[in-house]
């Protein structure tokens, strides 16, 4: 009976608890390593927002590719403005598996189709040419120029909040205005 009880004594004198102190220190690290990882988050968030908007991209594409095959040139569109109620959805919606008409902002994508469009300096010539573009996170149409003699200056790197809200442009199947990527020059 004896040996039960100073088990018990002893067990108790093992057992403490945090100091206020100790809570406090916790609370400050844990705080500071939230801190920290707010910003790698929100970087890794836009990150796949851009890469999941381009795949979108890649799709509204291969569509009006398809579409040029089977009817000879694009389905009109020449002010770039999309809306659910645009023809050019109708006439695409056979191409897609599934149709998504916003980017990953939440921003409606901007395609132009047909001949005469001048988005970023670009001349479309003929009714097979298309422009689509996501505006980035601020929605707000950069004024770059396509410059054909250095395609790379398209290419731009991610160093700052701010590039997140640079325009994504595809031009007849090619990213001419972009994030820069590891296998870029």
């Amino acid at each position: 009976m004896s040996s039960g009880f100073l088990y018990k004594k002893r067990w108790n004198q093992n057992l403490a608890g945090f100091t206020v102190i100790e809570l406090i220190l916790l609370l400050c690290g844990a705080g500071l390593v939230l801190i920290l990882l707010i910003p790698v988050y929100k970087t890794a968030k836009e990150r796949a927002t851009q890469r999941s908007t381009m795949a979108d991209m890649r799709q509204w594409a291969n569509a009006i590719s398809a579409y040029i095959t089977d009817y000879g040139s694009a389905p009109a569109n020449p002010r770039g403005r999309m809306t659910y109620k645009k023809p050019i959805l109708k006439e695409l919606l056979p191409y897609f598996s599934a149709l998504r008409w916003n980017d990953w902002w939440g921003h409606p994508y901007r395609i132009w189709t047909g001949q005469g469009n001048q988005a970023y300096g670009l001349n479309t010539m003929d009714g097979k040419d298309f422009i689509i573009a996501s505006l980035g996170e601020d929605e707000s149409q950069e004024y770059w120029i396509y410059d054909p003699a250095h395609q790379e200056a398209g290419f731009y790197p991610l160093a700052e909040d701010k590039d997140f809200a640079k325009d994504i442009v595809l031009w007849n199947n090619q990213f001419i205005h972009r994030p820069k990527l590891k296998r870029d020059p």
